[in-house]
């Protein structure tokens, strides 16, 4: 059976302490392949290692986009991710890292960008 989400990006940031990032997550963007598109958006899944090294699912954190084109981590400690979307449903969406980077939370949106697939902080 096809798949209806594909992993677009994969992110590993780097853990940063003095932040209160001490655990290292893997981030991967979710692109909806499938021809129902769920109401809140492709997802971002957060993914932690256990003791074993093996991925275990954290959380998926709805993005309000539709086929994540790029994301980013940047600002202090790489504290913050940006992602975007692409086509008729474009669009930047910002987020923070909270819960020691096992949770993130939108902290401002633009819906005017379109179809952007990369970012650099500076």
């Amino acid at each position: 059976m096809p798949a209806k989400f594909a992993a677009a990006e994969l992110l590993l940031p780097e853990v940063s302490p003095h932040l209160n990032f001490t655990q290292p997550y893997l981030y991967a963007s979710n692109r909806n392949v499938g021809t129902a598109l769920d109401s809140r958006g492709d997802t971002i899944a957060i993914f932690a290692f256990d003791n074993n090294g093996t991925l275990k699912l954290v959380k998926h954190v709805f993005t309000g986009l539709v086929n994540i084109r790029g994301m980013q981590f940047g600002g202090p400690g790489d504290r913050y991710l940006v992602a975007s979307g692409m086509s008729q449903f474009g669009g930047v969406v910002v987020f923070e890292r909270t819960e020691g980077g096992g949770n993130l939370v939108e902290v401002a949106r633009n819906t005017q960008i379109p179809n952007l697939a990369s970012f650099v902080w500076l």
